[in-house]
């Protein structure tokens, strides 16, 4: 890996950390934050390594797994809100997303994909922004619990991924065939959890 490149997914892991920590610091105590944080990079990076000796294809599945299951045994350890912490995890690694497949763009394959991909990424970040500031607005959302904004741009990252799939499979992180089923699955979870936090009362 090149040095440009190194420096560019240090950029996003710094990001995602401020961004992490900035969102759950008025509940949490620092070190709980942070910590949780590195439970999910250093299983993220461990799901990296996994896939590369075992399905090279599927390095975004076992590194999305492994960063998913650190944050949780974040959330258990320290008895975190579950909701609050994927809010916080969604929105801060998203622009590691964007670094990601800009640095593609960018120092290896010069894919206009790859950088339609970061306008994407964008575009995502800027309908969390809106969707947190008013879904307590919305209508039908009437629990107004905490978590709208993270499992539906959660679900909705996933359904483009499984659209934008459909249509072909040259994206830098799809894994091939399974890709649609796979991306489709995480979306109906993701906003099924939506709608049962939608009618929770408790």
């Amino acid at each position: 890996m090149s040095i440009p490149l190194v420096l560019f997914h240090f950029l996003g892991i710094i990001i995602l950390l401020f961004i992490f920590w900035r969102r759950l610091r008025e509940d949490y105590n620092s070190d709980f934050i942070f910590n949780t944080a590195f439970y999910g990079l250093i299983l993220l990076f461990a799901g990296l390594a996994i896939s590369q000796a075992v399905a090279g294809r599927f390095w975004f599945w076992f590194s999305f797994w492994g960063y998913a299951v650190g944050i949780v045994i974040g959330i258990i350890r320290y008895e975190m809100r579950i909701f609050e912490v994927i809010e916080a995890s969604v929105i801060s690694i998203l622009p590691w997303f964007g670094l990601v497949f800009f640095s593609d763009y960018l120092l290896i394959s010069r894919a206009i994909v790859s950088l339609l991909a970061v306008v994407v990424v964008a575009i995502l970040g800027i309908v969390f922004y809106l969707i947190d500031k008013h879904y307590k607005k919305i209508s039908w959302y009437k629990s107004g619990k905490i978590g709208f904004s993270g499992m539906s741009l959660l679900g909705i990252m996933f359904m483009v991924r499984g659209v934008v799939a459909y249509f072909t499979d040259s994206m830098l992180s799809f894994s091939g065939s399974n890709e649609v089923l796979m991306s489709a699955t995480v979306a109906f979870i993701a906003f099924l959890t939506l709608y049962n936090l939608s009618k929770s009362t408790k």
